[in-house]
């Protein structure tokens, strides 16, 4: 009887050590709104305009982590993102954006050996496989001193997760389970830009109506100039994931940076702290990044670094994420 309630503790120790690693299904809510490498670069301010610089945007980031944890488990992973925006301008300082961006984490296994629980020996085994693919269609005004936008969103993918128990007794059955995690629901986006000499204020919201894996999202933005050369600018983005299951909490990243530009190269640099929606997760760490504009206005090349940490009770994982951002006008 023993024996039997501790493989069936042993059993949901499983799914929540996995929740706590971005390979998760989980784990993947908090990347659907990535940013550029610009904003990655400065701390994650972002800041919503009306797009009058270029026509099309590209993205990409590729995200390396290392976990360990208390049992011994330790591995390094990665995954990459990537999104793409087109820019159609229409008079009178109207436009349409088309937006695509694609999470997609490669095969992943997390596996430790010789784990504890009592007197129980076992073989843990996690892996897993899977994506999850956002689209918009957004209509934006500018307008003297601030622009809005609203638009439509679209999402659809799957995550699959293998959880394996091997025990070292043959008094044990070995134990194998799989979750199949659908992605896919629909909703909208509101944007609004305010602009004053010096500063630029930018909020942002969006919700899906029947998706139980993304939460409805609050983010507001400034951005101040010091002078000619320097800036400085905050975020705080709010996911508020109480409102599709009791048992997350709301997640917040704050973001701080500063940028200096001088001539057609910018400089950026900044500090995040993210807390996440499952079991008090918690997210610090650093960024930097660069700009280059093309002659002739033909478009930006912006690269960008994170480095942090991530703990959640006895696991620890250390990251590194790189990024950059391609804009161009139409003669690309």
């Amino acid at each position: 009887m023993k024996g039997s309630i501790r493989i069936l503790l042993l059993s949901l120790i499983i799914p929540s050590i996995s929740y706590a690693s971005v390979f998760s299904s989980m784990g993947f809510g908090e990347y659907t709104n990535f940013g550029d490498a610009g904003e990655r670069g400065i701390g994650g301010v972002k800041i919503f305009s009306v797009p009058e610089s270029h026509t099309f945007k590209a993205t990409f980031l590729y995200d390396i982590i290392s976990i360990k944890d208390k049992n011994n488990v330790k591995d390094e992973q990665s995954f990459y993102l990537y999104g793409v925006d087109y820019f159609l301008h229409l008079p009178n300082r109207f436009g349409i954006t088309l937006s695509l961006s694609n999470i997609l984490s490669p095969n992943f296994s997390i596996e430790s050996k010789g784990s504890r629980l009592g007197d129980i020996v076992y073989d843990r085994k996690i892996t897993g496989r899977g994506g999850i693919q956002e689209s918009s269609v957004s209509l934006y005004k500018g307008f003297p001193h601030f622009s809005l936008g609203i638009g439509s969103l679209f999402s659809f993918g799957r995550i699959e997760e293998i959880w394996e128990i091997n025990f070292m007794s043959p008094n044990y059955n070995n134990t194998i389970d799989t979750l199949i995690t659908l992605s896919s629901g629909y909703g909208f986006k509101a944007q609004f830009n305010y602009r004053t000499k010096r500063m630029i204020v930018s909020l942002d919201y969006s919700k899906y109506l029947n998706s139980a894996m993304l939460a409805p999202r609050f983010s507001t933005s400034f951005l101040y100039n010091i002078d000619s050369d320097w800036k400085i600018g905050a975020n705080l983005n709010i996911g508020m994931w109480k409102n599709i299951d009791t048992d997350f909490s709301t997640s917040t990243n704050l973001g701080l940076g500063m940028c200096h530009t001088r001539g057609s190269t910018t400089i950026r640099g900044g500090l995040f702290s993210r807390s996440w929606y499952y079991r008090n997760v918690w997210e610090v760490g650093g960024s930097a990044g660069t700009s280059f504009l093309y002659p002739d206005g033909l478009g930006e090349l912006s690269v960008g670094v994170e480095v942090g940490r991530r703990d959640w009770e006895e696991i620890e994982e250390l990251f590194a994420r790189f990024s950059v951002t391609l804009c161009g006008r139409e003669i690309w």
